[in-house]
C-alpha cells in the first residue's frame, strides 16, 4: 500500500529490503523448526534403537541363563517364569554367574535369594 503511493526509489527500496528481511526471518524460522523436528527424529530414532539393543541382550542373557539351568533338569514354571521376567541387565549376569558355578538347581536357588538379601541390605 505505501509502494503503491511513493515515487521515491530510495524508499521504494527500503520497502522492498524490509519485505526481504520479513521473508529471510520466515524462512530461518521455518528451517529452524524444521530442522529441530529432523534432530528429534534422530534422537528418538537412537533411544528407541538403544532400547532395543539393550533389551535384546537382557532377553539373550535370560535366554543363556535358562539353557545353563537346563543342565540340572527341566527348570520349573515358576524359575522360568521369574527368569524372563527379569529385566535387570546386571541381575541376570549375577544369576548366570551364580548357574555356572551351582551344583544342583536347589543350590542357584539359594545362592540367588542369598545374592538378593546382600543386595537389599546395601
Amino acid at each position: 500500500m505505501l509502494m503503491a503511493k511513493t515515487k521515491n526509489p530510495g524508499i521504494r527500496e527500503a520497502i522492498e529490503t524490509m519485505k526481504e528481511f520479513g521473508l529471510l526471518e520466515r524462512m530461518r524460522i521455518r528451517m529452524f523448526y524444521k530442522n529441530l523436528a529432523r534432530m528429534d527424529r534422530i534422537t528418538e530414532d537412537e533411544f528407541v534403537r538403544n532400547e532395543g539393543i539393550a533389551e535384546g541382550i537382557t532377553q539373550g542373557t535370560a535366554n543363556s541363563l535358562i539353557e545353563v539351568l537346563a543342565k540340572f533338569g527341566e527348570v520349573p514354571d515358576g524359575i522360568l517364569q521369574k527368569v524372563q521376567s527379569q529385566k535387570n541387565l546386571e541381575i541376570l549376569q549375577d544369576w548366570f554367574k551364580k548357574a555356572i558355578k551351582a551344583e544342583s538347581l536347589e543350590e542357584w536357588v539359594k545362592s540367588i535369594k542369598e545374592l538378593t538379601q546382600e543386595q537389599t541390605n546395601k
